[in-house]
């Protein structure tokens, strides 16, 4: 995510950064507050000392995690469901022979 440009303020000894991010609860840090900016973009502030070392950011959406899983399931039971139709169609079929006219 590229951060426009910090605001840091030595009094407060905070560093406010506003990513050109939209912000989400989904998001989490350990090292900064996450708020939403005033036009809706994600803002982290955080301690001067973060700045020695990357912040980090963690998304989870469990209704995103849902979505996944239950593609990831359907996906498998779709080929599933194609490799068994390829198989059936590799058994030979019978075909009644109509008996000789009398």
């Amino acid at each position: 995510m590229p951060a426009a440009a910090p605001a840091g303020n030595d009094a407060d000894g905070m560093l406010h950064i506003t990513l050109s991010q939209a912000y989400h609860i989904g998001w989490s840090s350990t090292d900064c507050r996450l708020t939403r900016g005033a036009q809706g973009n994600l803002v982290a502030t955080c301690p001067n000392s973060v700045q020695s070392k990357p912040a980090d950011l963690v998304f989870f959406d469990p209704v995103s995690d849902l979505g996944m899983r239950v593609s990831l399931r359907a996906a498998i039971g779709l080929g599933g469901a194609a490799l068994a139709l390829a198989l059936l169609s590799l058994i030979p079929r019978r075909r009644t022979v109509a008996s000789p006219a009398a």
